[in-house]
């Protein structure tokens, strides 16, 4: 059996602003022409439909039927706000939102999606695009365009600018580290905090220290961070570039944990589930489950504090007819009252 791996939830409170990357609109030279409005990619169609569309909608809405238990939500394709880019007007290439769906969204419910074949994720990722047309038209028409304006118009906004040139990294010495430690004093320690561990006036913002970025940690990767922020949230963009920018990711990088990066992204496991008799045991504490192999998983919570559970253990029990499955893991506080629809504290997704 494939089970997924598991994911902490809690709830939280995101204020949201659009972020832009530099002009406001592509060179004329680089918007493709539209297709029909609502055409379906065959095959991108059928990839959303079987692994997208449960979390962010038929229509890329962000209200498939799992959307009401995640936190923070399913992104809705329509509003055009990507947060992972790294072209200059803020509008995701094909190779970002390829990047996206191979490395998940680390601190979400989005998994990595690195199995699949590149053929697949290149299609996958023209449907995503023209969901978000199709999405943006939509909200558009519901404003007062016409139809065709409407859809020729979102299609526009939805082609990406010429992707940043590159930074070259800093050689690390003193003297960089201390100028970037400067820099993020001055424009990032306000949400980042000024150890990178985060600030309780904006909880929202990344924890450094806690090994995990959704965009990864990477030099270009963090460089796209800086340059375009993060749309759809409060992390805006700068015009940091050359020396100054290599500067401050030199001391970015110096705050996260060695090797601690691919520890939170999801991957995709097979692991046998163990044969019972009729029926499956329905209590933890059942004895047929002393012969069931267990596996460890990595969470990766969405707020860190000093009890944040870091792995959970997971068996799995079949009777040929069905599955149970046992998650366990230690906590030293039991938080059982429900905080919305159907979700818990300390609920498993």
């Amino acid at each position: 059996m494939v089970v997924p791996p598991l994911r902490t939830l809690a709830a939280s409170s995101l204020l949201l602003l659009a972020a832009a990357c530099g002009s406001s609109a592509p060179p004329p030279e680089t918007v493709a022409a539209p297709p029909a409005e609502g055409e379906a990619t065959g095959r991108g169609a059928e990839l959303f439909g079987m692994h997208c569309a449960v979390c962010h909608g038929s229509e890329g809405r962000g209200d498939g039927p799992a959307a009401v238990h995640l936190d923070p939500p399913a992104r809705d394709f329509g509003t055009g706000a990507f947060r992972l880019v790294s072209t200059r007007n803020g509008v995701p290439s094909d190779a970002d939102l390829i990047a996206t769906l191979r490395h998940g969204m680390p601190g979400s419910s989005m998994p990595s999606w690195d199995w699949l074949e590149d053929d697949d994720l290149e299609l996958l990722a023209a449907h995503v695009r023209g969901l978000a047309a199709k999405g943006m038209a939509a909200d558009l028409e519901a404003a007062g365009a016409q139809p065709d304006e409407a859809w020729e118009t979102a299609w526009k906004r939805l082609q990406p600018a010429r992707a940043l040139p590159l930074v070259e990294p800093a050689v690390v010495s003193e003297e960089v580290l201390a100028r970037g430690a400067e820099l993020y004093g001055a424009s990032c320690a306000a949400c980042h905090g000024p150890d990178g561990s985060g600030a309780p006036s904006v909880p929202a913002a990344r924890d450094f220290t806690a090994g995990f970025l959704r965009g990864g940690a990477a030099h270009d990767e963090l460089a796209a961070r800086i340059r375009c922020g993060l749309p759809g949230t409060v992390m805006p963009a700068t015009e940091l570039e050359g020396e100054d920018l290599a500067a401050l990711i030199a001391h970015v990088q110096s705050l996260i944990p060695s090797g601690s990066t691919g520890r939170y992204v999801l991957e995709r496991r097979r692991f046998a589930a163990h044969k019972v008799a009729f029926p499956v045991p329905d209590r933890a504490d059942d004895s047929r489950w002393d012969d069931a192999a267990e596996i460890e998983v990595k969470l990766a919570p969405l707020r860190w504090h000093g009890e944040t559970v870091l792995s959970a253990r997971l068996a799995a029990v079949h009777d040929g007819r069905s599955i149970a499955l046992r998650v366990r893991w230690k906590d030293g506080t039991r938080e059982s009252q429900l905080l919305g629809d159907l979700l818990a504290a300390d609920a498993v997704a």
